[in-house]
């Protein structure tokens, strides 16, 4: 059986401020909506909306950092969450982020936006 890859990577922007969570254990977990405008064939603009999440320092680091607007590079896998409410079985694919790259923050000074340039990771983040 081929060795499987689950990798995605994506660009686009924070549609809000990441939302913090602390689990009952105690660990930190972060999610976030990634949005990308996309033309199809007939020109006509839409989004798509991805759900982000992050864990741990990497949780912490995101939502320290990101901003509602931010252009964002993601790097993470694949995961479909399950669950059942009310007899019904519902399921959400989400990305769990291994990483990511803010790259540019709309400015408040006018329509000009600021390169930020910063990658982090869960290993970054484990050595300070």
């Amino acid at each position: 059986m081929p060795h499987v890859h689950n990798q995605i990577q994506l660009t686009g922007r924070a549609g809000h401020p990441p939302e913090l969570f602390t689990m009952t254990d105690g660990t930190m977990m972060a999610r976030l909506r990634l949005y990308q405008s996309v033309t199809n064939h007939c020109g006509e603009r839409s989004s798509m909306a991805f759900s982000l999440v992050a864990w741990g320092s990497l949780a912490e680091a995101l939502h320290r950092s990101v901003r509602r607007g931010d252009n964002l590079f993601i790097l993470g896998k694949l995961r479909i969450r399950t669950w059942k409410q009310e007899g019904v079985n519902h399921l959400r694919p989400e990305i769990h982020l291994d990483s990511y790259h803010l790259l540019q923050r709309p400015s408040t000074r006018g329509n000009v936006e600021e390169e930020v340039g910063e990658i982090i990771t869960d290993a970054t983040q484990n050595e300070n």
